[in-house]
């Protein structure tokens, strides 16, 4: 407590534990959270953009939280969560484009929370297909522990204390979603295979990522396995 008031945190040995509640609810946030992560990463974007970006991501976000509508009922969803935001003031109609409010409005701040709450599962999808796109052809349990192990290290690096992060679990439900809803090629050896499919995803994701997360990935994974490719060819 200060001049100012009094602020009030979690103990550290709590902080974990709220994580389990965050979860029991963030799928009610998923679809709206996803409209205004979209928002901020790019400024403006036209409705029909944002729906593409939900057609998309939904059946994988379908395998992770408690989502019950269908493709169809979430895209209707969406359109619905988008014109409630643009009567709230949370978002603004400008021409063909919907953008930001005003940064220093209620209404920004708002938006701005909404924008955080799926950072965690958008950049746990961009660690898997940022692996996917530097070896192009990985089996299953490799691409499960490697990606395990880049998302501890993240979790480390940026604080992100929810266990699920680097779940295996989590991590392999993913890629059966990315599998079973075609992003990725199967080879006959049982491999996976990063495909052009997969690289539109992650071109569409990445964008949704913190700068941040995007460049240690870029990095760490992509930059360090060409560092490694010169060293042998020396």
């Amino acid at each position: 407590e200060d001049n100012y008031g009094t602020l009030i945190s979690p103990l550290p040995d709590n902080a974990v534990f709220l994580t389990y509640y965050r979860n029991n609810i963030i799928h009610l946030f998923a679809l709206p959270g996803l409209v205004m992560t979209a928002i901020f990463a790019h400024g403006k974007l036209e409705k029909n953009n944002i729906l593409q970006l939900i057609a998309a991501l939904y059946p994988l976000l379908q395998r992770e939280l408690f989502l019950h509508l269908s493709q169809d009922e979430a895209l209707a969803y969406t359109a619905q969560l988008i014109d409630a935001f643009k009567q709230t003031g949370m978002l603004q109609q400008k021409g063909r484009y919907l953008a930001l409010p005003e940064a220093d409005s209620e209404q920004f701040h708002s938006s701005w929370l909404l924008s955080r709450c799926m950072q965690e599962t958008l950049q746990r999808y961009a660690v898997v297909l940022t692996i996917l796109k530097r070896d192009k052809s990985i089996s299953r349990n490799a691409l499960e522990r490697e990606s395990k192990t880049v998302a501890e290290r993240l979790s480390k690096l940026y604080g992100m204390h929810s266990p699920e992060f680097y779940d295996k679990n989590v991590l392999s439900s993913f890629i059966s979603a990315l599998r079973d809803n075609h992003w990725l090629d199967a080879g006959e050896d049982g491999s996976l295979k990063y495909s052009e499919e997969a690289s539109a995803l992650r071109k569409d994701i990445m964008a949704l990522v913190w700068p941040e997360i995007v460049q240690h990935l870029q990095q760490d994974i992509l930059q360090a396995d060409r560092e490694a490719g010169a060293d042998e060819k020396v």
